[in-house]
């Protein structure tokens, strides 16, 4: 029997022209655990649960209250067991027909791993876990993933509540908008719920959002002869009903003709990627100037010829033919992305050359699926955001990397490169006949007459940054934004937007006009307002050349104009400004908003950053409470433990450090490694030679040692550890601190030599030579 419903061909057009998935557990019926049985719905399972915990006695009560009696008495067991039972081992094969469908997002309160599996191995799509990366932008092939009470796929809250989710929406009213805001762009299909789940649906009533209009929504119901209550329930409700069960449903899907789209149909021998290198007649052009003004480099720049080639991109292609991998280091404005983008432009080759600006784990294994097999020379910027996607391209016989970063973003994830696969560089420093060049090629109307060689400490060679900053006629870049932070300051609207941005893209994620209309929702008439703020802004803000647009387009995605910009107003915007500008993003704007919101995270909170903005430490704290409560992290409770220590409140720096290392079950380095450096700041500058501070700061001198030998990420260790070993020298000098003395420089020693690019180990280790023969 097939499906029953009025209309069918508007359903029909809904599938082809795209369509939310709403999944409840009737959909998981036809998947099986790893013993072979089917995944449970709700009373189902909770039998099951009354049986495996021997809970006759909870007998009568409903799933979520089962849950809860077990997750308060025996919670380990109760998380195993799900994990366990809905870990899905077994795909009917029917299931396959869901990808004829052209799906815009999946929203489940489902925790199995079903769709996990089911586009695991698909060559057109793969899965964007939003929780955890943020929306996908400019990209069809991605599938955005809204599990809303959890998943097993990762260590997240499982809940079985159907209040929950009205509940979370009440507790983060931008979830809110965020999630009818989706049913108001597309329709949305609804498989798997019923009468049982009222408690989610009703959520969803016209009602509750306002009035404000929805596109289709459609519910598949079970099928009966007899007078329909769910029908006449749902259809109140403002539902489409289709009338039949999952196999029907598989019946109609396999039946109708759903013609994929043109682009994911090409062979996976011809398929063509928008990550291509574009050709130079499809570029927007701009005046040159603006690049050696402190503009982002844009592909017309790098075809324009009027950027020097510096001594390393001969160093790269010649490691690029000797078909090695490649790893571009450097300091921030170091011209590493302007490298990587003139080897990707010039470099010749038969095989396929694609360029990201980042990359996700699920991209990487999506493009060698597309690739089949096909050799493919890949440029990746930012490479650090996602090592898992470095991993996955290294290890495929197929492909060859050229990767770039900041120094410090790679000293954090070194320890998962095996430096025997990749030729590292470090693009920084110049010789004379680069910076020379780099002069030359300067426009002539904001070259200063002379050529200026740059000031910058002993033993250190100038970057591209410090020789552009010097010879150009115009303002430094400090004085020139702080003049126009000045006169936009009358203008809060605007002057709030324009550091709002500053603030997402230093961690390293673009903002979407959702984001921008998020945080202005209090202060702006509606939607218009918001893109004319945009459009005063001017070019301060920037659509990254067209291409920073959800994959189906429907909204715009916005950067400053370079790094340098974002980090100069953070650097010199007042305390209060930015405090102000912070705490209300983080109330207006949900986390499911924002574009890989899982590298977003790992900056957002940073310790200096908030310590700049929350000069009263009892704000600050508040501050790191609320992110906590929000995404509790032991990497939170670092930052929190990093931020009461710089505003000297070690007591309760002591307790959110204690917190985070029983979080993380003291396995995690870098939060021991915090713990020593509170340890050591809360007593180096006690004016007291008693044996307990003494003590105290042996102990934390020896976690340091402890964190080095035993931790893969040797610099991040031996640099902390060196800088205070000179500390302690200079408040004991006896045998004891020319113990760690030496132990500090055999470790800067060792790491110079493997890691001779290291600026911070450089400038150590230069230190300690003088130090070390003057003894």
């Amino acid at each position: 029997m097939n499906i029953k419903t009025v209309n069918v061909n508007i359903l029909k057009q809904h599938l082809q022209m795209g369509i939310n998935l709403f999944l409840g557990s009737g959909f998981s019926i036809y998947a099986k655990d790893g013993n072979g049985t089917p995944l449970p719905t709700g009373k189902p399972l909770c039998e099951e649960l009354l049986v495996h915990f021997n809970q006759k006695k909870l007998e009568g009560m409903d799933l979520s209250r089962v849950c809860k009696i077990l997750e308060s008495s025996n919670r380990a067991a109760l998380i195993k067991f799900l994990r366990r039972r809905f870990d899905v081992s077994t795909i009917d094969t029917r299931y396959e027909l869901i990808k004829k469908v052209t799906i815009k997002r999946i929203f489940t309160t489902n925790i199995d791993n079903l769709i996990n599996k089911l586009f695991e191995d698909d060559t057109k799509h793969y899965i964007n876990d939003v929780t955890i990366q943020g929306p996908s932008i400019s990209d069809k092939n991605a599938i955005d993933y809204i599990p809303l009470h959890g998943s097993i796929t990762r260590d997240s809250k499982l809940v079985f509540n159907p209040f929950d989710l009205a509940s979370d929406f009440s507790t983060d009213r931008d979830k809110w908008h965020f999630f009818t805001e989706a049913l108001q762009r597309h329709p949305t299909l609804f498989i798997g719920y019923g009468m049982n789940d009222a408690g989610v649906l009703e959520a969803l009533t016209p009602e509750t959002v306002r009035g404000r209009e929805l596109k289709d929504r459609w519910i598949l119901l079970q099928d009966s002869d007899e007078f329909d209550q769910e029908e006449l329930y749902f259809e109140a409700l403002g539902f489409k009903v289709i009338k039949g069960d999952l196999e029907n449903f598989f019946e109609f899907l396999q039946e109708i003709d759903i013609k994929d789209s043109p682009e994911l149909a090409i062979g996976a021998t011809d398929i063509v990627f928008k990550e291509e290198i574009p050709h130079p007649d499809e570029v927007p052009v701009r005046p040159i100037k603006e690049f050696y003004l402190g503009a982002a480099p844009l592909w017309a720049d790098i075809f324009s010829g009027k950027i020097c080639k510096t001594k390393h991109y001969d160093t790269i292609v010649d490691n690029i033919i000797a078909k090695r991998n490649v790893i571009i280091l450097g300091i921030p404005v170091s011209g590493k992305t302007t490298l990587l983008m003139q080897v990707a432009s010039s470099f010749q080759t038969n095989c396929k050359k694609l360029f990201y600006d980042s990359i996700s784990e699920e991209k990487a294994k999506l493009v060698l699926r597309k690739l089949n097999g096909a050799p493919a020379l890949i440029f990746i910027d930012n490479f650090s955001d996602d090592m898992n996607a470095i991993d996955i391209f290294s290890k495929a016989r197929n492909i060859q990397l050229v990767a770039a970063d900041r120094d410090y973003n790679f000293d954090i994830v070194s320890h998962r490169i095996d430096q025997r696969q990749f030729k590292i560089i470090n693009a920084t420093p110049l010789n004379e006949f680069d910076m020379q060049a780099i002069y030359n090629n300067i426009p002539d109307n904001v070259r200063m007459d002379q050529y200026k060689l740059p000031r910058v400490e002993d033993g250190v060679d100038p970057s591209i940054f410090e020789v552009v900053e010097s010879n150009t006629i115009f303002p430094v870049v400090r004085e020139r934004f702080s003049n126009m932070l000045k006169d936009l300051s009358s203008q809060k609207k605007l002057h709030d937007l324009l550091v709002m941005c500053c603030y997402v893209h230093s961690c390293r994620t673009p903002v979407s006009f959702d984001m921008a209309y998020s945080f202005l929702r209090d202060y702006v008439t509606g939607y218009q307002e918001v893109y004319s703020l945009l459009d005063s802004i001017g070019s301060l803000v920037i659509d990254f050349s067209g291409e920073y647009q959800l994959r189906d387009g429907e909204q715009d995605h916005f950067i400053p104009r370079s790094s340098i910009f974002s980090n100069t107003i953070l650097a010199i915007i007042s305390s209060n400004d930015l405090k102000s500008v912070i705490t209300r993003f983080h109330t207006e704007v949900t986390p499911y908003r924002i574009c890989r919101y899982d590298i977003f995270k790992r900056r957002a909170y940073d310790a200096n950053l908030i310590s700049r903005a929350f000069n009263n430490w009892i704000e600050g704290r508040d501050f790191y409470i609320n992110i906590n409560s929000r995404d509790e992290s032991p990497f939170v409770l670092q930052q929190g433990a990093l931020y009461l220590s710089n505003k000297n409140k070690f007591k309760e720096s002591f307790s959110w450090i204690d917190d985070a290392l029983v979080l993380s079950k003291n396995k995690i380095f870098s939060i021991r490694n915090t713990h020593a450096v509170i340890l050591f700041k809360a007593n180096i500058n006690i004016d007291d030679d008693s044996k307990t501070v003494r003590s105290t700061l042996n102990q934390s001198m020896e976690i340091l040692s402890e964190c080095y030998l035993s931790d893969k990420r040797k610099v991040y260790h031996a640099l902390t550890f060196a800088d205070f070993a000179l500390k302690y020298n200079d408040k004991y000098g006896d045998e004891q601190s020319q113990e760690y003395m030496k132990k500090a420089y055999e470790w800067l020693q060792r790491e110079h030599k493997a890691q001779p690019w290291h600026r911070g180990i450089s400038r150590l280790y230069r230190l300690y030579s003088v130090r070390m023969t003057r003894t």
